[in-house]
């Protein structure tokens, strides 16, 4: 027969660790959760524009929070902070264009390139 007083425990330290595991989670969750319950904030906010991602794929429509000059976030901020709102209803944002073909012959003359940005190129290849 089977003696149970003869036999150690295998884990005798589960029965104290189980709370340490579950005041560690619940700690982890909370965070997590009252992280998220907080307004984002964002130098510039670019709201209800349909995005490209480049890759092919059809846009969708989601603001975009941008952060010391880089995006911060992609989704639906409505509840989010921001120095400046763009409202980009009804047009495309994309990621930027790259024009394999410039002819960049007045670029002396106009080093900005202003022309360029205005048609959403960020990258000229010229020869």
């Amino acid at each position: 027969m089977f003696d149970s007083t003869k036999t150690p425990h295998r884990f005798p330290m589960y029965r104290f660790a189980k709370p340490d595991i579950s005041l560690a989670l619940w700690i982890f969750f909370s965070l997590f959760f009252f992280q998220g319950c907080t307004s984002p904030s964002f130098d510039v906010l670019i709201v209800h524009g349909t995005v490209y991602d480049g890759l092919g794929n059809p846009g969708v429509q989601m603001d975009i929070g941008i952060r010391d000059g880089k995006i911060a976030a992609l989704g639906d901020f409505k509840e989010a902070k921001s120095e400046h709102i763009i409202d980009a209803s009804g047009m495309a944002v994309a990621p930027g264009f790259i024009d394999l073909h410039a002819h960049l012959e007045d670029i002396p003359e106009h080093p900005n390139a202003l022309s360029k940005l205005h048609q959403g190129v960020t990258t000229v290849v010229g020869g």
